[in-house]
């Protein structure tokens, strides 16, 4: 049963117009209907950027990888701001109308 189910999805993924790769929007780029998103934070340094939904995970890595220890130092060089995330967790409906985009409360400590 299994076997054959995995045919069918195969079949299936060979008629569609799928991305080989698949890349994060650019920053600042309108919400997208359909997914749900958690406020987050962005890290630009030149040449180098870093998202989290952290503020302290982004104060931390600023401290240890990039030498910018103080908070004041931090908030003064503006190398990081507020930026929502797309939640890892959601997905696109695929039947139905697609809903209006979604925000939800960042989920618990990770490692960076």
């Amino acid at each position: 049963m299994m076997k054959e189910r995995f045919k069918e999805v195969e079949v299936w993924l060979a008629t569609e117009n799928l991305a080989a790769e698949v890349h994060a929007p650019p920053d600042n780029t309108p919400l997208i209907r359909g997914l749900q998103y958690i406020d987050g934070w962005l890290y630009s340094m030149p040449d180098y950027t870093k998202r989290t939904s952290s503020l302290e995970r982004i104060q931390r890595h600023a401290s240890d990888v990039h030498k910018v220890a103080s908070r004041h130092a931090q908030r003064k060089a503006n190398i990081y701001r507020r930026n929502p995330l797309a939640d890892e967790a959601s997905t696109l409906p695929s039947h139905g109308p697609t809903p209006e985009p979604q925000r939800r409360d960042a989920p618990g400590p990770t490692a960076m």
